[in-house]
């Protein structure tokens, strides 16, 4: 039966040849490097002739020094990232010396070196001992004590003594002829607390103010954050309630910045920055977008993959056919040719690509992953490149790298902090009054303010009383009587130091 199917068919074949007809046989493609494509002879028969090489389209990366434009081996243009250039570094008007540093791209660069402190010097030149003080720059120094007086040891006078100052300032006593002024004592409105006798030195009877009795010592339990006694006016204890101290925090391993912020008790308080997602679009997409969410919760662009038509007829083929992946992935006839094999690649994670073998036989073979379109996220402090899993190149941001601190020139030194980077950084210390303690003074002392308005005190001059003819107190008496009370006021000042002692000259 397929002898004379066979035999039929020769009988046509001649038939047609004899009314000048050609009978098309299926063209065989030889082996292209860039593939090949069909057409129609004159007598409309199907031919394969190679295709030409399409360029791709090639767009540039962002590059952060700019783009460098090259030729491949086809003639097709590209584009690659040009490397960091180092730029010269110079420093000027460094006043204690200068030296180089290298940056994160391994460039030099040059910093003024910072002021070096000399060892700390020796103050045996002093005649009455010294300590150490600290100049502008926070360098230790010496500063000479002044020589201290004497306690003063008077002897035994039949009328007194009176008080001299020596070469040094410092007093000194000697016996002076004196006799006892009447008595008068002040009265109630001037002596609030009552008066009592006393004798002076020469063994004169006179009056003095009782001085003001002080309570009990108070309590300072009602204070939220700590107390200390300090004395008042009358040298009496008072409680003083402790301010709210700040706590010390650190905001320095914050991967996305540092904020800060006032609290209740108005403390500047700080605090890590949330992750801002950055602004990413889509753009050229051929088949149309859609947004995906990332591992940080931000919303991205991605262009949509081709979707392929409808599987298509491959009833044409004269020798059956099988279904291959054309560029998108999508089903493709493809014409079996005669005792070809059928190889099924519809395994290939990547796509399939196809070639003719030396009998015309189509041969699959899987394709190589492509690495994606690279895009880099806005970074405030510039762009790092690496390579994923699959040796595609991708970017991440760089974190923020601190410079060294630069301290100012400080009358009283400086203090170290942290920037909204948390970063180091310095300022100058305010100056902090040393604690004043006034010394025992026979004619009581008085407050001042110095340079830095801190508190002074010093010792006040005794005026002796004069006296008229008749034997009662002028108004040089008056003075004197003034000074007795200031001596009093002094006594009551000075119970927080030592014992209350009165002297009437």
């Amino acid at each position: 039966m397929i002898l004379s199917r066979l035999l039929l068919l020769c009988s046509l074949l001649a038939a047609v040849g004899a009314f000048g007809y050609k009978y098309c046989q299926e063209p065989k493609c030889p082996k292209c490097d860039h593939g090949y494509e069909y057409g129609k002879d004159e007598y409309g028969c199907k031919t394969c002739v190679c295709a030409d090489l399409k360029c791709p389209s090639h767009e540039c990366p962002k590059c952060e020094y700019g783009v460098e434009y090259t030729t491949d081996e086809y003639g097709c243009k590209t584009c690659v990232c040009k490397d960091h250039e180092c730029v010269k570094s110079e420093c000027h008007d460094c006043q204690y010396g200068e030296e180089y540093k290298t940056d994160h791209y391994g460039c030099d660069y040059c910093v003024c070196k910072p002021y070096v402190c000399p060892e700390t010097p020796y103050c045996d030149y002093c005649e009455y001992g010294y300590y150490y003080t600290y100049d502008s720059y926070g360098c230790a120094t010496c500063y000479c004590k002044e020589y201290e007086c004497p306690k003063i040891t008077c002897p035994k006078c039949e009328y007194g003594y009176t008080y001299t100052k020596d070469s040094k300032g410092c007093y000194t006593c000697s016996c002076k002829d004196y006799s006892c002024p009447p008595k008068k004592c002040p009265s109630k409105r001037v002596c609030p607390y009552g008066t009592e006798h006393k004798k002076d030195n020469y063994n004169c009877p006179y009056c003095v103010c009782k001085p003001y009795e002080c309570p009990d010592k108070p309590d300072c339990s009602y204070c939220k954050y700590g107390y200390e006694y300090y004395a008042d006016a009358y040298g009496c204890h008072a409680c003083y309630c402790k301010p709210y101290i700040c706590p010390k925090q650190k905001c320095n391993e914050c991967k996305y910045g540092v904020e800060y912020y006032t609290d209740e008790y108005d403390c500047k308080l700080c605090k890590c920055k949330d992750y801002k997602c950055p602004k990413k679009e889509c753009h050229d997409c051929k088949w149309g977008e859609e947004y995906l969410t990332d591992s940080y919760g931000c919303t991205y662009c991605v262009c949509k993959p081709y979707q392929c038509p409808k599987k298509p007829d491959c009833s044409y083929c004269e020798y059956g056919y099988y279904y291959g992946a054309d560029e998108y992935g999508c089903p493709k006839c493809y014409c079996k040719d005669y005792g070809c094999e059928y190889k099924d690649c519809s395994y290939c994670e990547y796509g399939v690509k196809y070639e003719l073998d030396a009998y015309n036989c189509h041969n699959c073979s899987c394709k190589d992953y492509k690495c994606p379109k690279k895009e880099c996220p806005y970074c405030d402090h510039g762009t790092e490149y690496i390579y994923d899993y699959y040796g595609c190149e991708t970017c991440i941001c760089k974190e923020y790298e601190c410079a060294d601190p630069k301290c100012p020139d400080c009358k009283h030194g400086y203090e170290y902090a942290f920037d909204s980077y948390g970063c180091k950084t310095c300022s100058c210390k305010d100056y902090v009054c040393p604690h004043v303690e006034c010394p025992y003074c026979y004619n009581g002392y008085e407050y001042g303010k110095d340079e830095y308005n801190c508190d002074t005190c010093k010792c006040k001059t005794y005026t002796a009383p004069t006296y008229s003819s008749s034997g009662h107190a002028g108004s040089s008496g008056s003075a004197g009587y003034s000074s007795r009370r200031g001596n009093s006021a002094g006594s009551r000042r000075r119970s927080r130091y030592g014992s209350r002692r009165s002297y009437v000259g």
